[in-house]
């Protein structure tokens, strides 16, 4: 099993936030991406899919950002790579 670890999460999170709250970074781009989601010509694309997917990028941005950059280092397995790219392509789906 493929450990995932916390300390990856925690340590790259304060700098993905630059000094703003977490809340406000959410919400700003929860809302833009939700209000322009019917309007992109993608049937498949609605408002709850829009929510989802701006959820769940803000979410595991850091982790996925932060473990890749340490595969490149070889800090962490490939292996861990693989598994944050595809959360990286899940939430951008």
């Amino acid at each position: 099993m493929l450990p995932i670890l916390p300390s990856t999460i925690i340590s790259f999170w304060p700098a993905t936030q630059a000094g703003r709250k977490p809340v406000e970074s959410l919400s700003v781009a929860t809302t833009g991406i939700t209000l322009i989601a019917p309007y992109t010509g993608d049937p498949t694309w609605d408002y709850v899919d829009a929510l989802f997917m701006s959820v769940l990028a803000f979410t595991t941005a850091p982790w996925t950002v932060g473990a890749l950059y340490r595969v490149v280092q070889r800090k962490l397995p490939a292996q861990q790579g693989f598994v944050a790219f595809c959360v990286w392509m899940f939430s951008a789906s």
